[in-house]
């Protein structure tokens, strides 16, 4: 506990307060200046974080443990979560054209499988 410097009052909350150039302004404390240890309330937008209930209310429902998301926000934090962007999907298409364009339309030759099995012969080995 502290001790107000202004009325002397022990208080959880002492503000002291100092000027620009070094002067001490009186303390406050919730007895002398109430009006003073009143913070208003902040909303996410101000910059104070909020869990998701305080946030939005109407798509939590509340429980004996807590409070539980509700079906259509999971929903959605789903869809948002996987949904792929335009460079996603550009890349995709690129990857698939290249992987068509690549692929094999004959079936291994003889020397290709015994130089196949060779190789992991090798590797098996080693």
């Amino acid at each position: 506990m502290a001790i107000c410097g202004n009325c002397g009052a022990q208080s959880s909350r002492v503000r002291s307060r100092w000027t620009e150039k070094g002067v001490q302004l009186p303390d406050q404390c919730p007895s002398c200046a109430p009006e003073s240890m009143h913070d208003p309330f902040k909303s996410v937008r101000d910059g104070q974080i909020a869990m998701g209930w305080e946030y939005m209310p109407q798509m939590y429902r509340k429980t004996d443990d807590g409070y539980v998301a509700k079906d259509e926000l999971l929903a959605d934090t789903e869809a948002q979560a996987t949904k792929q962007s335009d460079e996603d999907i550009a890349a995709e298409n690129a990857a698939l054209a290249k992987k068509r364009a690549m692929r094999r339309t004959k079936p291994l030759s003889s020397a290709e499988i015994e130089m196949a099995i060779t190789r992991w012969n090798n590797a098996a080995q080693a």
